[in-house]
């Protein structure tokens, strides 16, 4: 039996025939998008959380289409097999500048919570490793010695920034009779840690100043004062600072093209932190 007549059988559907093989097909209920795994790991994680993501928060994502039977797969020799509606639509994100938040704040809600390590950022080792250039690097060593006052206040020691793992590397918002869908791909998830950071500055890079204000409004409001905390943490910890003294302890660069590129990420967190008027010294967020 090939797997259109497979199809046919399990989903209940007629007509069916590719369009694109191996990834669309048509029905008698329209086209539909096929996806391939062999981790089945990898196909639960996303099976549950694209379900949680529409059943808590109502938010419309490329769902594993049920068989007749109830299943979110079909498995053929040693891969899984699952089957999307397939929407064509794209959603133009710059009429909606705060769509982008909210999608990440509800992704931060539907993540697992579980797969989160508490950290904080490592102040003290930084400090140390700030030490080691003390000689080799003098005048950069005053620079960075003289910015640990606006440091601290970046820092809250107590708050960890780590934050849930989500699958948000490769995805696409698209339009369905008015509403968002949001089209996961189907790679691992990563920690939020590591892409909402860039994603924050892509925001504050691309947008005017309102339009970024109301990116980063819709983020932090759509999640408890916990994760809001942690968020921010995540955001506004001096990285810069850190990864510039890194860099110098290597030896490995250029002292004034390090110095150059840390001076201008640590203005632009100083301007986005303005724009935003956040009080880092109580924890407070005020627009």
């Amino acid at each position: 039996m090939d797997l259109v007549a497979i199809i046919e059988e399990k989903y209940d559907l007629k007509d069916v025939q590719w369009l694109e093989k191996p990834q669309l097909i048509m029905t008698h209920l329209g086209k539909r998008k096929l996806s391939y795994w062999r981790d089945r790991d990898l196909l639960e994680y996303h099976l549950n959380f694209r379900d949680r993501l529409f059943s808590q928060h109502g938010f419309l994502c490329n769902r594993m289409i049920r068989t007749s039977e109830g299943k979110g797969f079909i498995r053929i020799e040693n891969d899984y097999i699952t089957v999307h509606d397939h929407v064509e639509e794209a959603y133009p994100l710059d009429i909606v500048p705060e769509m982008k938040g909210y999608l990440l704040a509800t992704l931060l809600s539907t993540g697992d919570q579980k797969a989160t390590l508490t950290s904080h950022f490592p102040y003290r080792k930084t400090l140390e490793d700030l030490s080691s250039i003390r000689l080799t690097h003098k005048e950069q060593y005053l620079l960075l010695v003289n910015l640990i006052p606006e440091v601290k206040k970046r820092l809250n020691f107590e708050i960890c920034y780590s934050l849930p793992f989500i699958p948000f590397t490769h995805h696409v918002l698209k339009e369905v009779l008015g509403q968002i869908y949001f089209e996961c791909s189907d790679e691992p998830p990563v920690s939020a840690s590591k892409v909402i950071i860039k994603e924050v500055h892509s925001w504050y890079a691309l947008k005017n100043s309102h339009d970024f204000v109301k990116c980063f409004e819709s983020l932090v409001n759509g999640l408890e004062d916990d994760m809001k905390h942690r968020l921010i943490q995540a955001i506004f910890a001096p990285w810069e600072w850190q990864g510039c003294i890194q860099a110098l302890q290597s030896n490995m660069n250029d002292p004034d093209q390090v110095m150059k590129e840390f001076i201008d990420k640590w203005e632009a967190n100083r301007d986005m932190l303005r724009q935003l008027e956040l009080s880092l010294s109580d924890r407070r967020i005020s627009f």
